[in-house]
């Protein structure tokens, strides 16, 4: 199973559902062997332009000492790889967008499936709170698992 990041747009466009943000976790193929490509379509302009400056100090140091220097793009291209997802996480972050939930799932289909179900826009009932975490509902009579409830007293 895979861990889904699921990020919402900044409060005008909070209830568009449309322009909620999966990003999934974990290591990125595509950002590792097409990086500049990767960056453009998902619009990570900061990360391009770091991207093409260390490739560029890189390209400078090889020319200036002689050496081929291509051990330290592919350890560049890797890094993108593992970074990638998380750059692009705290690009959504910066541009207004929060944290709504994680969602694990097979696919982004499913991820989407498995969020959408437990959307609190569909239950009118649950607001969550603006700026604070989000109160979590108990499921059952033990609000933390198998633990009996605070005081002592188990409710059944």
């Amino acid at each position: 199973m895979t861990i889904y990041a699921v990020y919402a747009p900044p409060p005008p466009d909070d209830d568009n559902a449309d322009r909620i943000v999966f990003v999934r976790d974990g290591f990125s193929w595509a950002a590792m062997l097409f990086g500049p490509l990767w960056l453009i379509a998902h619009r990570l302009w900061l990360a391009l332009l770091g991207l093409l400056a260390a490739g560029l100090v890189v390209g400078a140091l090889s020319w200036l000492s002689g050496h081929d220097l291509s051990a330290v793009e592919l350890l560049i291209a890797l890094w993108l790889g593992f970074e990638g997802r998380a750059i692009r996480r705290w690009t959504l972050e910066r541009g207004g967008y929060s944290l709504v939930g994680v969602v694990e799932a097979d696919s982004r289909e499913g991820a989407e499936l498995r969020f959408f179900d437990r959307w609190p826009a569909r239950r009118p009932d649950i607001r969550p709170p603006s700026g604070g975490p989000r109160p979590v509902a108990s499921p059952g009579p033990y609000p933390l698992g198998l633990f009996p409830a605070p005081g002592g007293t188990e409710r059944f």
